[in-house]
Order: C-alpha cells, then structure tokens, then sequence
C-alpha cells in the first residue's frame, strides 16, 4: 500500500557550511533526502540524475550538492551520474565554488550500476520522466539489504504515469506487499521512499553465465 505524507523538519547535518544549512531551509526536496539518509544503513550513496542548475530552485532540488556534504560528514562514498554533459559541468562547476568533491560523472545510469562496484545504502533515482528508466535503474543496482531508495518526481503526469517517473516501480512494489510512501515535497512534486527488503545484486551480476 502507498501511503502519503508531508515532508517535516530536517536532521541536523554535522558540519555543513552555514551557506548551505540557509539554503536548506528553502529546499524541501534536499531536505527530505538527507532526513532519509540518517536512517540508511552503512554504505554507498549513489545517484542517477545530478543537479542541472547553477541555484536551488523547486524544479532541481540540488540535491547533488546536499547529498556531496552529507558524504563528507558521514564519510561515505557518493558518486552521480548523467546522461547531459551540460548537467555535469554545471554541477561539478557548483561543486567546485564551494570547494566539494566534483562527484557528478557522465554515464548511463543503467550501465554504471549494473558495473557498480560496491553495496548502494543510498539510491537517488531522478532522471528521465521514463517509468521504464526508473524501473532499468532500480533493478540494475546492488543494494544492501535495508537500502533507502528515493525516486524524484512520483507525482502525476498523466494517465499513463500516476505516480510520474515511479509508476512502474509502485506497481511492482504494490504487487509484492512492500511499503512505500508518498511524500510532497514542493508544491506538485513527490517523491516515492522506501526501503530494500533484502540484499539484491546488479541485474547484470545476478544474470546467469551464457552458454556456449
């Protein structure tokens, strides 16, 4: 069952520079990611969709540039890939100003988790409007056994996309009884949060060995 609910207070975040914690004030998206990350098992964060804008804005959370400092204060392993290569010069160009680790990579996110080297506790899934990518995506990626996964824009985009970029995902999820919520987060914009049941290799690691 999906259930609904409104993003609330942020966690205090260890160590993030006073431009940045006034900046979260006015982004609900970063904010929700980093209260779900406190709850995230050790491990990697891993991102598919970086941020695409030189300014926080409702449309592009930033949450390339929030997730980066949590990894730094919690010393995790964080990396964000992006099929625009315009989207990765802009991030790590914001990166760079406020001397952070330059994360973003250019890459298909499908391909780079399929080969991803390492457990995922952290799964931020923003990419395309596609529900066939999200679902690519999430099946593609090694995760932990409690993993948190995030999917950006679960909100309605028509007939076809009830819950946007996740409606594959919520249906398959549904089907299997887990628990998944809903969460707005600014005004027309969700996101789909839920939690990895057991651990679960790359779509390309489980596959079986092809015959000869």
């Amino acid at each position: 069952m999906t259930e609904k609910k409104k993003d609330s207070a942020p966690p205090e975040v260890s160590q993030t520079s006073k431009e940045l914690r006034e900046q979260l004030e006015n982004g609900q998206k970063a904010r929700l990611l980093l209260r779900e990350l406190e709850t995230a098992p050790k491990g990697d964060i891993v991102e598919v969709g970086c941020a695409r804008t030189a300014n926080l804005r409702p449309s592009d959370g930033w949450s390339t540039i929030f997730l980066t400092q949590a990894a730094m204060d919690q010393e995790r392993k964080f990396v964000s890939w992006d099929m625009d290569p315009d989207s990765v010069r802009i991030c790590n160009h914001v990166l760079e100003l406020k001397e952070m680790p330059q994360v973003a990579v250019l890459g298909d996110g499908v391909e780079a988790l399929a080969s991803y080297d390492g457990e995922i506790a952290f799964l931020h899934l923003d990419g395309s409007n596609d529900p066939k990518e999200a679902l690519a995506q999430y099946e593609a990626a090694p995760l932990c056994a409690g993993a948190v996964v995030c999917v950006d824009d679960a909100q309605y985009m028509g007939a076809a996309a009830e819950q946007g970029k996740a409606t594959l995902l919520v249906k398959m999820l549904t089907k299997k009884g887990w628990r998944l919520q809903l969460i707005a987060t600014e005004p027309g914009f969700s996101t789909l949060v839920f939690r990895q049941k057991s651990a679960k290799k790359s779509a390309k690691a489980a596959a079986p060995p092809a015959t000869i």
